[in-house]
């Protein structure tokens, strides 16, 4: 049989990544920080059915088989981003989940999870790790020893890369969290300055992968979901224009 190849191989994506609202920073930040305008299309977007079912290998690394976005999923999720000369933002928001669950810290590695990789640069004839390139796992639905919902950053280093990015305190992310009856809204603030290579002005493109993934619906991802390839590979991760 003849090997199948990702249409997203054959093809680089770019998006518009739109100016943020004026009042949006990170002392201003809301749990759906940006508006459906914001929102990124979903044309090469895939879903991933449970990771215990469909889960495999080739070459020694894992994968999931994308089971297609059929109409129950199609509004489950979107995905949305923002710039301006203070920072980069992202926003998700979730619905149509049948059953809400938070997390405490111990509990994290089987939350709710938004990965994001970022390349401040955006050089794509390079295929490993420069320290333009940042790799976060969110928890948007952890909560603290109070119970009071308190959504986490994590900073990940990026495997097999050339030079790892500075390491950045949580605490200098902005974030924000809201539990809905179907789901919830999450955003992300990076202040400029959390960000080496972010210089909007003089580089009007970013490189950017996502992944989000739900406990009960699985894994939706930008392209393919394959983190060992495409988590360390700068060079796949779409351009988003500055515009």
């Amino acid at each position: 049989m003849s090997p199948t190849i990702d249409h997203t191989f054959l093809m680089r994506a770019r998006f518009y990544c739109r100016r943020a609202p004026e009042n949006l920073t990170a002392s201003s930040l809301a749990p759906e920080a940006l508006g459906a305008e914001w929102r990124v299309p979903r044309w090469t977007q895939y879903v991933f059915s449970d990771a215990s079912t469909r889960e495999t290998s080739r070459d020694g690394r894992a994968y999931l088989e994308p089971c297609g976005i059929c109409d129950a999923n199609r509004d489950f999720f979107d995905f949305r981003t923002a710039w301006s000369p203070e920072g980069f933002a992202l926003t998700v928001v979730v619905a149509k989940k049948s059953e809400q669950k938070t997390f405490a810290n111990s509990e994290l590695d089987s939350a709710d999870q938004i990965r994001v990789c970022l390349d401040a640069r955006d050089l794509k004839e390079v295929k490993r790790g420069t320290r333009f390139c940042y790799k976060f796992v969110f928890f948007p639905t952890a909560v603290d020893a109070r119970k009071t919902l308190s959504p986490k950053a994590r900073q990940v280093t990026i495997s097999r890369a050339r030079e790892q990015a500075t390491a950045i305190d949580a605490d200098e992310i902005a974030l924000a969290s809201e539990l809905r009856a179907d789901g919830y809204a999450f955003s992300a603030f990076f202040p400029a300055q959390t960000l080496v290579g972010y210089e909007p002005d003089s580089f009007n493109r970013l490189g950017l992968h996502f992944a989000v993934t739900d406990g009960a619906r699985g894994v939706f991802a930008l392209q393919h979901y394959a983190p060992a390839l495409y988590e360390e590979d700068p060079s796949l991760w779409p351009s988003f224009l500055l515009v």
